[in-house]
């Protein structure tokens, strides 16, 4: 009993200075000495309003002091981790308050543990001593679709009779005035809470359905009553809490879901909300004390049709911290339209048209052109079949990723390139401007022009491969679709114009001062490549032979590279050895595809 009472004491102490340090930072604000209390600084100055009182344990937690303030509560006092707060402290807090003869004071109290308890106890003693008072007791186990259990403390209803009962009194209601309306609100059937819990939502393979099923579950209670027809109500639906063109206001508290997630099931429970011709005046999202290991909502449905003075109390100005913010159209002067928009078509968030573009450049024809595709989707091929080996190796330099990254665009490119037409039977010419219109109009790769191929290239690595890498390889592309664009259209596709291009790309990723010895892999390797092929090049090789010589370079530099006495590395760097990988892959598929042409200079592919 010493040890508890050690304990005890403990506890009071960090409250108090954890009451201090509040009232330190919001200027309105003020502890009582001794009582656990906080309170309206200007409390002595509410003469003829009703004041409020609530409170419960701490928990860790000090939610209710959020909530004390113009518009809202008088005073919140507190227990322990383990207590209600005490029958002395809230007498303490109710005598202090109730200075300059006040018309009332109203005590806002949850249905859990012994609060109703301690509150009453306090409230008879204060009525002896010739206070006035009301007790409002929040049974959240009043209505047939909330959870049948007490043993977990639900905030969000109490939230919305705190705002409720707080602007009334800021309005100078009466006592009665303010007791009726919210005692009706919370005891007879015009607030509902729903609660859903999950566990280890994300540990299976994303479905974009999995929000959707969730706000289903948890809405069921409310589609199942407004589903009841008069000819079939039950015993348990005497009165219908909620019926098809009701107007609700709803507050979302979310624990252990990020932001993220909470957004998306936000969206998908107004979606359902709305299909069941509810409509939501307002709605409030609230991030309070988590009290389970799981994931999971609380959504509280407060009816606005029962009272068209609720919107204006719920909107009631109130500076508190913990009162969300709501921006409603009202609020910024946006008229409103009969269909919510959520999402506009701006003028440059369209896909681009490539057929709307100035083709530029060298064209081949479509025989060269589908052998050059099958080359790309060859080297693309390679590095989905390296992903884990990319990852392996990454992990000794980075987060372990990197080849799921790189395979994601090589994968997209893919998919863009293997797409399947039906050509009719006609002419050669008709056949191609065929092809090439189907590829305008499903925005896919287009081989027969290299500028256009490129920047294609270009935009789904943009699109689909994060980080600088990423972005590396996107502008690398870029650049040859843009060194490309300098020929004319019918100029020859040769050895020396692949040259340029590559060193026109390496050029401009120089001029990006990369310091990072790991991110200027990508672009070292390509420098590699680019001497020695330019070196073969000017030895007159077979243009086939001397791409050979070029990948082989790339493939020396990821493997010289572990011998390096600097280094201590078990693997390549992977920016480096994807490079080595898909051109491997591009070579291998060049002497394939190309075999016919291995005795010219043409590198017309």
């Amino acid at each position: 009993m010493y040890k508890l009472k050690q304990n005890d004491d403990y506890f009071d102490i960090m409250i108090d200075k954890s009451l201090q340090g509040i009232a330190r930072v919001h200027n309105g604000l003020i502890v009582l000495k001794g009582c656990n209390a906080i309170l309206r600084k200007d409390y002595m100055n509410m003469i003829g309003k009703v004041k409020l009182i609530s409170g419960g344990k701490t928990e860790n937690e000090l939610i209710y002091t959020g909530f004390v303030g113009p518009g809202m509560l008088t005073a919140a006092v507190f227990g322990n981790s383990h207590s209600a707060p005490s029958v002395n402290n809230i007498l303490n807090v109710i005598e202090e308050i109730g200075v300059n003869h006040s018309p009332g004071i109203l005590l806002i109290v949850q249905n859990y543990a012994e609060y109703p308890i301690n509150f009453t106890l306090a409230k008879v003693y204060a009525e002896e001593k010739g206070y006035t008072l009301k007790v409002i007791i929040i049974n959240n186990n009043n209505v047939p679709h909330f959870e049948n259990s007490t043993k977990k403390q639900d905030f969000l209803p109490i939230f919305f009779i705190y705002k409720i009962a707080g602007a009334m009194a800021e309005e100078g209601k009466s006592m009665d005035e303010i007791y009726f309306l919210c005692n009706s609100i919370a005891n007879n059937g015009k607030i509902a809470l729903l609660k859903t819990e999950f566990e280890n939502l994300f540990d299976e393979e994303y479905k974009e359905e999995i929000f959707s099923n969730i706000a289903s579950q948890t809405l069921k209670p409310i589609t199942d009553m407004l589903n009841i027809t008069s000819e079939s109500k039950t015993s348990i639906y005497k009165t219908k809490i909620f019926c098809v063109g009701h107007e609700v206001a709803i507050m979302i508290n979310h624990f252990g879901c990020n932001a993220v997630e909470t957004n998306a099931f936000i969206l998908e429970l107004l979606k359902q909300i709305e299909i069941n011709n509810l409509k939501v005046e307002r709605i409030y999202v609230k991030e309070l004390t988590t009290h389970s290991n799981n994931s999971g909502f609380h959504i509280c449905f407060l009816n606005l049709s029962f009272d068209s003075e609720l919107i204006k109390y719920l909107d009631f100005s109130t500076p508190v911290s913990a009162w969300p913010k709501i921006m409603t159209s009202k609020i910024i002067g946006i008229a409103e339209n009969d269909e919510t928009k959520l999402t506009i078509s701006g003028k440059y968030c369209k896909n681009v048209d490539w057929s709307n573009i100035n083709l530029q450049g060298p064209i081949i024809n479509h025989g060269n052109s589908q052998i050059f595709l099958s080359v790309i989707s060859t080297a693309c091929e390679a590095i989905i079949a390296c992903t884990k080996q990319l990852n392996k190796m990454d992990q000794e330099f980075e987060a372990g990723d990197y080849g799921t990254h790189l395979a994601c665009g090589a994968k997209a490119i893919q998919d863009a390139i293997q797409v399947k037409y039906q050509l009719p039977k006609n002419k050669e010419k008709e056949k191609n401007d065929l092809i090439i219109n189907n590829i305008f109009q499903e925005n896919k790769i287009l081989g027969t022009n290299l500028c256009v191929t490129f920047t294609q290239i270009s935009d789904i690595i943009q699109r689909t491969v994060g980080g600088l890498q990423g972005g590396l390889y996107s502008l690398f592309f870029y650049n040859i679709a843009k060194a490309f664009s300098e020929y004319q259209s019918d100029e020859e596709v040769t050895a020396n114009m692949w040259l340029h291009v590559l060193i026109t790309a390496n050029n401009t990723i120089k001029q990006f001062k990369i310091w990072s010895t790991g991110d200027q892999a990508l672009l070292t390797v390509l420098v590699a490549m680019q001497t020695d092929l330019e070196n073969a090049l000017s030895k007159n090789m077979n243009p086939i032979d001397a791409f050979g010589t070029a990948v082989q370079a790339a493939e020396s530099f990821t493997t010289n590279i572990l011998y390096t006495p600097s280094y201590k590395l078990k693997y390549p760097d992977p920016r480096a050895h994807g490079v080595g990988i898909w051109m491997r892959a591009a070579y291998e598929g060049i002497k394939l595809k190309l075999s016919q042409y291995r005795s010219t200079k043409n590198l017309n592919s």
